[in-house]
């Protein structure tokens, strides 16, 4: 019978060895012997496995634990048993919940600069596109994913435009530039807020979002986010924040579940392509490859060394290196000095949660926090008092005080502005309303507003003839019936927003299309302009309208339809039609394209030689793709190049 190390078989052993809790056989040991493997001579039991005495673990808490490190179960503490004697430290992202120790994962993204995954795996960001940050499948807490979109701003760096949390029936949405308000499921709300599924609430310059599960989403002005996720049994998790198995070496999976070596890849795997919208900017090699001078890898060496406020961290556990590679990683992508300033709050952000005070650190670095006009820095500032939602709406979670922007004496936030007190708005069903904001009910029912001397004032409210009571950029108003998008000479377009655009010549743009390409009223609008069958001495301009089992191309008002020409008018199908017709101010021929659904005309497109007409119902709100906007958000395309579709047989007309 083979027998562990430092233990033999023999046929009548003792029933009661001795073990290293209290060097003594169990107490309610009945004596006797019987056949197994026993501990050789100067070895007892420890956990299951024959050491030497000196070998022994140690008792914490009433528990005998091994020799070596280990997690305290009645605290958050990370142990090491060593000789007999228990040293612990305080653990970092982890709580005491009904008497059980729940850890935490952390992921963080340093703005545009790039990422550190829950299992501590540095990872570049490169690309103006929405990427799958994190994604969590389980029974045991909820479901959830959280989606990052980024932009390019005129100096080449990449930030972050827009978070969206989808959790359950809820779609939180968040705008960093104004971390005072959120969308919850279009409707924009002041916080703090609570619903019973997730509670958001400033603290400071961050806006936390936490979910009764444990889940936590903490946004500061300067992009730095943490997510926090609890450690659960079931739970799989994907994304480019990795899979929190403890395994660094397997964090760079695709999504189809392959490993990859390169960033490049990782990032383009993740990236949220919707139909008619294509991702810009994307990396090669620069994701992989980072070379810096002596001078700008001391960029990050100065303030990471030589910030005394960080005494007490130092030696606490947390790895200050991953802090320092990702500082180098950012300084590559071009963040100069914001990326010691991310890397120290990141640094703050780990210490902190530990529970080890850092001081102000941001004193005497290009760290400081740019406050709005009427306010500055502080190290300390209450939040539950520092906005008129906060005062007005009392029982937030915001508790103690955190670094951020304070107004002047006698005055508070409102937005972005410090306000008396005297001019806060008032609340009306949890919901803040602006001193000098009027709000539509859901269903443009009323119409409220505060009055001046305290208290809401709301009357019944009907929308005008011609006119549909939606839900636009946050807010429920009374809108025209239908929205219209205008392309004008080949190459200018007047977007749902009114705002103007300019496109190139010689590229396939999708004007239009709804984002869903499963449902049955899918559509695209495409249109090119530039040379045709290799001649440069003339330009066209084609548009191409696509319908599911239909291809409509239209040139100088000619009409092809699956490649044949056609004569209006024409039916495509029931419902769908093209006709006639010349354009508002009879400068054009056009072509018009419609599709009824009983009475209502669903979908217009008029198409003359140079121009484009598209009207859509409201009810299309938030559904629709390409360079007119969704109607939802009107400032929903990132740039111009976002419409371009690269493999787009542009001139095709006459195939």
């Amino acid at each position: 019978m083979p027998c562990p190390k430092n233990s033999h078989y023999k046929l009548c052993g003792t029933r009661c060895p001795v073990v290293c809790a209290g060097l003594s056989s169990p107490a309610n040991c009945s004596g006797g012997c019987e056949e197994g493997c026993q501990c050789d001579t100067g070895y007892v039991l420890s956990d299951g496995q024959c050491v030497l005495v000196s070998d022994c673990g140690c008792m914490h808490e009433g528990q005998y634990h091994p020799a070596g490190h280990f997690n305290s179960e009645k605290s958050c503490q990370k142990c090491n048993c060593k000789r007999g004697e228990v040293t612990c430290s305080p653990m970092e992202s982890c709580s005491v919940k009904d008497g059980l120790v729940l850890q935490y994962g952390v992921c963080q993204v340093f703005a545009g600069f790039g990422y550190i995954t829950f299992d501590g795996v540095i990872l570049p960001h490169h690309g103006a596109c929405t990427y799958v940050v994190s994604a969590l499948s389980s029974k045991a807490i909820h479901d959830y994913f959280l989606l990052l979109s980024f932009k390019k701003d005129s100096n080449g760096i990449f930030t972050i435009s827009r978070l969206v949390f989808h959790l359950l029936s809820l779609e939180v949405s968040v705008d960093p530039e104004t971390l005072w308000k959120i969308q919850v499921n279009g409707e924009e709300r002041s916080v703090p807020f609570e619903n019973g599924e997730l509670e958001a609430y400033q603290v400071g310059d961050r806006l936390i979002i936490i979910t009764p599960s444990g889940v936590g989403i903490d946004l500061s002005s300067t992009q730095y986010l943490r997510l926090t996720v609890p450690q659960v049994y079931d739970a799989t998790a994907s994304g480019l924040c990795g899979n929190f198995n403890g395994d660094k070496y397997d964090d760079l999976k695709l999504r189809n579940g392959h490993l990859t070596e390169s960033f490049a890849e990782l990032l383009h795997s993740w990236a949220v392509v919707t139909p008619g919208q294509h991702f810009t900017d994307i990396c090669g090699k620069e994701c992989d490859d980072c070379s810096l001078s002596s001078h700008e890898s001391m960029l990050c060496d100065v303030l990471l060394d030589s910030s005394i406020e960080f005494n007490h961290c130092w030696n606490s556990g947390i790895e200050r290196d991953i802090y320092r590679v990702m500082c180098i990683r950012a300084v590559c992508a071009g963040a100069g000095h914001v990326a010691a300033c991310l890397a120290l709050e990141a640094y703050s952000a780990a210490c902190q949660a530990k529970g080890i005070p850092v001081g102000s650190w941001r004193e005497n670095t290009p760290c400081s926090l740019q406050c709005p006009d009427q306010s500055s820095p502080r190290e300390c500032v209450d939040s539950s008092s520092n906005s008129c939602p906060a005062l007005l709406q009392p029982g937030s979670s915001a508790t103690g005080c955190s670094e951020g922007c304070q107004c002047s004496y006698g005055n508070v936030f409102d937005g972005n502005q410090c306000v008396p007190y005297s001019q806060c708005g008032c609340v009306l069903n949890d919901i803040y309303i602006k001193m000098d904001e009027r709000l539509y009910t859901d269903g443009c029912a009323k119409i409220c507003w505060c009055h001046t001397l305290g208290g809401v004032i709301c009357e019944e409210a009907v929308c005008n003839p011609g006119q549909q009571c939606a839900l636009r950029n946050g807010s429920w108003g009374c809108h025209n019936g239908t929205e219209v998008c205008k392309l004008w000479d080949s190459l200018q377009i007047s977007t749902l927003s009114g705002q103007h655009l300019s496109l190139e010549p010689d590229l396939s743009y999708s004007l239009m299309s709804l984002c869903d390409e499963a449902s049955v009223q899918w559509f695209s609008l495409v249109s090119y302009h530039g040379p045709c069958d290799g001649s440069f001495s003339r330009l066209v301009t084609v548009f191409q309208i696509l319908l599911h089992g239909l291809s409509v191309a239209i040139q100088e008002g000619m009409v092809k339809v699956n490649g044949h020409f056609v004569s209006l008018p024409y039916t495509l199908s029931p419902g769908v039609s093209l006709s006639s017709g010349v354009n508002q101010d009879k400068s054009e021929v056009t072509v018009i394209l419609r599709r009824d659904t009983g009475m209502e005309s669903e979908l217009e497109i008029e198409i003359g030689v140079t121009m484009v007409t598209v009207k859509v119902p409201f009810w299309y709100s938030g559904k629709l793709c390409g360079l007119c906007g969704n109607l939802n958000d009107l400032h929903s395309h990132s740039s111009v190049k976002s419409g371009v579709l690269p493999d787009f047989p542009g001139c095709g007309f006459t195939g």
